[in-house]
């Protein structure tokens, strides 16, 4: 089974002035560690994403942040 994650970003201008990507966490519970699994490139002008992980199923947990691999310099993680 694989689950895909929709974002929605819509102060895009803001975010990739700072920022290249969104990077994807996955836990196996709510309260758990987050292990980072993916990145999604910024698009200038693009205010929707998505994210497929074709390992993840329907009792995984997400959260994202947005990233920057020179620095490294990336946001705090989103709410689950």
């Amino acid at each position: 089974m694989s689950v895909t994650l929709r974002f929605i970003v819509e102060d895009i201008d803001t975010q990739i002035d700072t920022y290249e990507s969104i990077r994807v966490y996955r836990s196996s519970s709510l309260g758990g560690a987050y292990t980072a699994i993916g990145t999604v490139t910024l698009v200038a002008d693009t205010f929707y994403y998505s994210y497929a992980d074709s390992s993840g199923d329907l009792n995984s947990w997400y959260k994202y942040s947005f990233y920057h691999s020179t620095g490294p310099v990336e946001s705090s993680k989103s709410a689950s």
